[in-house]
């Protein structure tokens, strides 16, 4: 089953491709992600905890069940572009 990982409105939808299912949907500028485990083939998202301004995780994909919106599969350097552009602003 993919992941489609794509931006709607302001927010970061992560959806189930076969059950479209929404497994997160949160405001995109307090989203990032975990370098280090992309690296090892992992997307794990990280949601800012405004009460100790830190990062916690918050949803772990792998990598090669990752799609964008078009369903196109990430790549680990299509997926740093994306997030560069949409998260954290």
């Amino acid at each position: 089953m993919a992941k489609r990982i794509k931006i709607v409105g302001s927010a970061i939808r992560v959806e189930d491709t076969v059950l479209g299912k929404i497994e997160l949907d949160e405001p995109s500028k307090y989203m990032w992600y975990d370098s280090n485990k992309l690296d090892n083939g992992e997307i794990l998202f990280l949601e800012k905890d405004g009460s100790k301004n830190s990062y916690i995780g918050t949803l772990k994909i792998p990598l090669a069940n990752a799609v964008n919106s078009t369903d196109t599969p990430f790549t680990d350097e299509t997926f740093r572009t994306f997030v560069a552009e949409n998260l954290g602003k």
